[in-house]
């Protein structure tokens, strides 16, 4: 910047050496003539050595250097800096002329000591072959691809160094970038233009002259009008591609010939020419035209798909068809189809009926789960740019490029176009993906050869290749990600674009949907679930014509995959020339009436009776080609539309979205044929068979009766009498008193009338209610031992291995041990401090984002209030925010509202495992154990990597998280089994994020509409860190906020976490105030209700924190009338782990922003949603004006 002169010979040796390139890469560089560059590197370094004091070296031993005796052990430095700026050596030493080293021997080697850039001698750098290409590789794209020059005002570049050893600029370097035309891109292209155009006029005239020489030879196929140099590309231009090629078909013939741009492309659209094709002239044309796709993605066509016929080609497709698409490894992967399908039923239930359901992404989104599931035994963490990258390149393999119609300059058209540097992006990121997997995947095979051995279905199609790689022959490391890649271009999209289009046609044919779903239903009546095996072995033909037909009318890909000629031969009696490409229109064949009655219409019965199958052996049907080049994946693809339309058509009922009256049929641009619009469908779930419901009813009401009698019999005259309650209804009890209501208010309102003890009957389960400090110190105190277990819920078995956790494990030795465990390990005092930093960071982020929002616009703080307390912890627990958090934080959060005990099978007990199937709760559980358990699995196998890797640095104990804290424990015995920290981790997010989120959304909601409560905590909070940018939790514990401490009682007060602390259930026989509580009798204490009793509040309805003052109220369970967290043996263990996380939160917002209502809103919404959790009904909508700090 300094050398203007210098900047434009240096800038012209490199735009001159790579003149018209889009990009440069490092081969291009050392390819190159570039003399200047190595001369200006130089002089760099002579000015500005890398350290300007070479690395400090030390005598051994006594020496004599110019007669002056060097001690032993004295520290010597070589000043290179000052050497290179000697003018005893350089002419003009402080000049900056890179031409001073022309015709000059000086280099790096350290063999010219008036130039030491890199030192000399037996320490002399090492990385000098590393260091400079980086430097050559930087300054060449820099000064290519952008002319540089100062910011607007500055005249000089400053020259200032920074103190130290490093001799670094003092101050950064700001230049202003001008992109640079490469070169003027309409040059570029016109001069393409002309070169293509003179080479299709000298082919013309090549071609002209070799039909004069052979005019005997048959013709070539008819075709439409071609112009110069584009040929006949302008019949297919703003058209869909097999509809264009149909209707030229019916002008031209069903064997025609168009020239796109230099490449002869021959059509086929009849069953008679595609049986020449595929199977009489099948060897001729099985090769694959030489796509740009293939070459630079797929290492040189190393797949099935791209690779050219040869041997390579058939050794990898016999290898696949035996060992990846076969149908015992297809078979392998049930499990995964059905567990995907059944995650998709639960979505789709959870949505409702009045809800659109998206089925065209619900579809994309399984065969990805699949596809991945199958090939990497789980689902990648970076997907989302992995799904990009392959779908960016389908849509550039289509063979319709510009660069692949002009194969002689393809290079240039390439470059010019993007496409090259596209494909090079779609390579790196499948390449770096894929080699991941195959690395992680030999790891995973090698530790289990350690032990026993990987089990078959355990394997995925990574492990079957690696296999089958490492036993020897012709499948390279390349192959094997190449044909991954097969598996995601050809089994995703094509699948789910077959299944829309299915539901689709069910849609306009409501007569096939209800005979389809009649056949369903009846093939599985009273099923809950339906699996994979259950459809192999019902009795389903219409579903198999029903697939058929919709592959008819809209097969995978319209136009077969193209060949390519090897030799000319003749077809029907026209000349196909060598190396033409072919195309079969397998739609327009499916859609044409000389074989098919009614061709346009849906009709599955049309294949009843007939022979036409997948096999490629009927050309009137080819859904998945013919011939050598059939598709292999039929076996995989079949399974998979099955069990997805036995699932939906039996678990729901199909409609329109109100207002539509017709599903759009619009394909979408391109070769695929997809949907042009997403399908959008309500699904009302289908009611298991009426009998069988009724069956359930009358079995449960018959046991009722049973255990009435029962226990009248056994009744003890003297018992004392049990606790009032309210009337009851045969089967359900008083079920009913609480349908359709929030649970602990039902519960308030019913208290006031039956007392503060009172019993419920909810199916077979009696509850017990505590609503009073008295009777709350009676269950949590008095009789604390007998109701210190907790009853047997569904969720616990299931999900959290027979209740291993905290929150569900029954009393006992067990319990005791994990809860002493937890209080000192994982939540004391001392864990919970070196967390610190991360409560600082995340809320340091969450201020960051609300200043960014602007003070305008309104933040949404309970989806913030989520966020925050979800990341502390991930952090906490795992170290970092984990890679699947989604799915696991919904199956959290799904399993969260199935351990309320108020379920049916929970209710029912003797009934459950029927219960749990008929209502569909087992299969939920199930889903959420299967998530839970595999991310924490991957979770505890990374984290006891990460510790056996700090153990080899001689670092154990430093920057653990929960996760490590408990897998050291584990690994010194006792109780702490691997699924036992597994459940503890589960609690962490079940009771640490649901619960402080709500009460961050309350304690904020209150606040608003408390002016003079907010008024005075954001005063108190400014007045004690006045005038700081920042505050730390350090700073929070250190100040004298006591205003702040008694907000967040008023909070938890009047919101408590829990309503209705969790369940309890009594160990024996007890009586309670002159009650008796019977054995096994599920106790709940109203919390919510005892917080807002006016016997022991003033003015219980309002937010008033200074009722707290002098008040003796706390957190600790030993003050009945104030219960937040509990009381007693089973109150909750992370008091410790939440008030910081609250203090910081609300210190934080005040501190920095002044909060209002948008614009239009009056006041906080204080409506609960339904539910035990007692959360906020809207999201609580802010604004924030960013306070400015007062300078100090």
């Amino acid at each position: 910047m300094r050398n203007p002169k210098v900047m434009t010979k240096l800038q012209g040796e490199i735009r001159k050496a790579f003149h018209a390139k889009v990009t440069v890469g490092e081969d291009d560089i050392q390819a190159a003539n570039l003399p200047y560059i190595r001369l200006f590197i130089k002089e760099t370094l002579r000015l500005h050595p890398v350290v300007p004091l070479l690395v400090p070296r030390e005598s051994i031993d006594v020496c004599e250097v110019n007669g002056y005796t060097i001690l032993a052990m004295s520290r010597i430095v070589v000043n290179a800096w000052a050497i290179g700026r000697d003018p005893k050596y350089w002419d003009n030493h402080e000049e900056f002329k890179p031409e001073r080293f022309e015709g000059n021997m000086v280099d790096f080697t350290g063999s010219s000591y008036e130039y030491l850039p890199f030192g000399a001698g037996r320490r002399m750098c090492p990385g000098i072959a590393y260091g400079l290409p980086v430097l050559e590789m930087a300054l060449v794209q820099l000064l290519y691809q952008f002319d540089w020059s100062l910011p607007k005002g500055v005249m000089e570049v400053d020259m200032e160094e920074e103190p130290g050893l490093g001799a670094r600029r003092k101050t950064p370097l700001l230049l202003c970038a001008n992109p640079f035309v490469i070169p003027l891109l309409y040059q570029a292209l016109l001069l393409s233009a002309l070169a293509v155009a003179a080479l299709q006029i000298v082919k013309l005239a090549v071609v002209s002259r070799g039909k004069k020489q052979a005019a005997a030879a048959a013709p070539t196929p008819p075709g439409p009008w071609r112009l110069p140099v584009i040929g006949s590309m302008h019949h297919l231009a703003g058209k869909l591609a097999h509809r264009a090629l149909r209707d030229l078909a019916a002008v031209h013939g069903p064997l025609m010939m168009l020239q796109l741009g230099e490449t002869p492309l021959v059509v086929v659209s009849s069953r008679e020419v595609a049986r020449e094709v595929l199977r009489t002239h099948d060897a001729n044309f099985a090769t694959r035209p030489r796509l740009l796709a293939g070459e630079v993605v797929l290492y040189g066509g190393a797949d099935i798909l791209f690779s050219p016929s040869g041997e390579y080609w058939r050794k990898l497709r016999q290898l696949c068809a035996a060992e990846v698409l076969g149908p015992k490894r297809v078979l392998s992967f049930r499990h995964i189809r059905e567990q995907e399908m059944a995650s998709r039923v639960e979505r789709i239930r959870a949505v409702g009926p009045s809800v659109p359901v998206d089925v065209s992404a619900l579809f994309y989104d399984m065969a990805i789960s699949i596809v991945s599931c199958a090939s990497f035994g789980k689902k990648q963490r970076n997907a989302d740019e992995y799904l990009l990258a392959i779908k960016t390149g389908i849509s550039l393999a289509s063979g319709f490029k510009i660069p692949d119609l002009f194969p002689t300059w393809r290079t240039v058209l390439a470059a010019v176009t993007g496409m090259q540097r596209a494909l090079e992006n779609v390579h790196r990121i499948v390449d770096s993906t894929l080699e991941e997997v195959i690395e992680e995947r030999r790891g995973v095979a090698r530790e289990c050869k350690g032990r026993l051995g990987m089990e078959d279905n355990e394997e995925n199609l990574v492990d079957v290749l690696i296999k089958l790689h490492e036993q020897g022959g012709h499948l390279s490391r390349n192959s094997i990600k190449s044909v991954i890649f097969d598996m995601f271009t050809a089994g995703t999209g094509t699948l789910a674009s077959s299944l829309n289009w299915g539901m689709s046609e069910l849609m306009r044919n409501p007569r096939v949907m209800a005979k389809l779903q009649g056949e369903i239903r009846e093939a599985f009546h009273g099923k809950a679930t339906v699996g994979e095996g259950d459809i192999q072995v019902g009795n389903l033909p219409y579903l198999r014509l029903f697939i058929k037909e919709t592959l008819r009318l809209h097969p995978p890909v319209p136009l077969l995959v193209p060949r390519e000629s090897i030799d000319m031969c003749e077809v029907n009696g026209y000349t196909i020339p060598a190396r033409s490409r072919i195309v079969v229109n397998a739609w327009a064949i499916g859609r044409d009436p000389k074989y098919w009655d009614d061709p346009e219409e849906f009709k599955p019965e049309r294949f009843e009776g007939n022979k036409v199958d997948f096999a490629g052996t009927s050309y009137e049907y080819l859904p998945f080609g013919a011939g050598r080049r059939i598709c292999p994946g039929i076996t995989y693809a079949l399974p998979v539309l099955e069990i997805s339309l036995v699932q939906l058509l039996y678990h729901f009922n199909w409609s329109l979205p109100k207002g539509v009256t017709e599903v759009d049929m619009e394909e979408e641009p391109g070769l695929g044929a997809r949907r042009m619009t997403p399908l959008l469908l309500c699904a009302t779930p289908f009611v298991v068979p009426v009998l069988a419901l009724l069956l359930s009813v009358l079995a449960v009401a018959l046991l009722q009766i049973i255990k009435a009698f029962l226990v009248i019999i056994r009744a003890k005259p003297a018992a004392p009498p049990l606790p009032p309650g309210p009337w009851r209804l045969p089967v359900i009890g008083s079920m009913h008193h609480l349908a359709g209501k929030l649970p602990h208010r039902a519960l308030r309102d019913l208290a006031a009338a039956h007392g503060p003890l009172m019993m419920l009957r909810l199916g077979e389960t009696p509850l017990v209610v505590a609503s009073s400090r008295e009777m709350a110190r009676e269950v949590l105190r008095t009789h604390d031992a007998n109701f210190a277990t907790r009853p047997r819920l569904l969720a616990g078995e299931v999900v959290l291995y027979g209740g291993a956790d905290i929150l569900f494990s029954p009393s006992g030795d067990y319990w005791r041990r994990l809860r002493q465990l937890c209080a000192a390990e994982v939540l004391g005092p001392k864990r919970v401090l070196s967390f610190r930093h991360i409560r600082e960071q995340e809320m340091e982020s969450q201020v960051e984002e609300i200043r960014a929002a602007g003070s305008s616009t309104p933040v949404d703080l309970t989806a913030m209030f989520s966020f925050l307390v979800i990341s502390n912890v991930s952090r906490a627990s795992f170290g970092s925010k984990h890679r699947n958090a989604k799915e696991f934080l919904s199956a959290v959060k799904t399993g969260v509202t199935l351990a309320s005990g108020f379920n049916i099978p929970d209710l029912f007990p003797t009934w459950r495992k029927l219960l749990a199937i008929v209502t569909g709760m087992r299969r939920a559980l199930e889903d959420i154990h299967r998530v839970v358990d595999s991310t924490l699995e991957e979770v505890l196998e990374e984290r006891r990597v990460a510790r056996e890797d700090k153990a080899r640095c001689g670092m154990v104990g430093t920057e653990e998280n929960l996760v490590d804290v408990l897998i050291g424990l584990h690994e010194q015995g006792g109780c702490l089994s691997r699924n036992s920290i597994k459940s503890v981790i589960f609690d962490m997010f079940t009771a640490g994020t649901g619960t402080l989120s709500s009460t961050l959304g309350w304690g904020m909601s209150e606040l608003m509409r408390s002016p003079k409560v907010m008024s005075k905590l954001q005063s108190e909070i400014r007045e004690a860190f006045y005038g700081k940018a920042t505050v730390g939790e350090e700073d929070i514990q250190a100040s004298c906020l006591p205003y702040l401490g008694l907000i967040i009682k008023e909070t938890l007060r009047l919101h408590p976490p829990v309503p209705l602390l969790v369940p309890r259930e009594s160990i024996d026989t007890c009586e309670i105030k002159g009650y008796m509580i019977p054995a096994r009798s599920r106790i709940i204490v109203n919390a919510w209700a005892i917080g807002r009793d006016p016997r022991y509040w003033d003015d219980a309805e309002e937010f008033k924190p200074e009722r707290f003052e002098k008040n003796m109220v706390d957190f600790t369970g030993s003050c009945y009338e104030y219960l937040p967290f509990g009381a007693g043996r089973r109150m909750c263990p992370g008091v410790a782990y939440g008030i910081p996380i609250l203090e910081m939160a609300l210190v934080q917002l005040l501190y920095h922003f002044d909060w209002s209502l948008p614009k239009g809103v009056i006041d906080a919404d204080m409506e609960e949603s339904s539910g035990l959790g007692a959360r906020r009904k809207t999201p609580l909508l802010l604004c924030a004006t960013p306070f400015v700090i007062p300078v100090l």
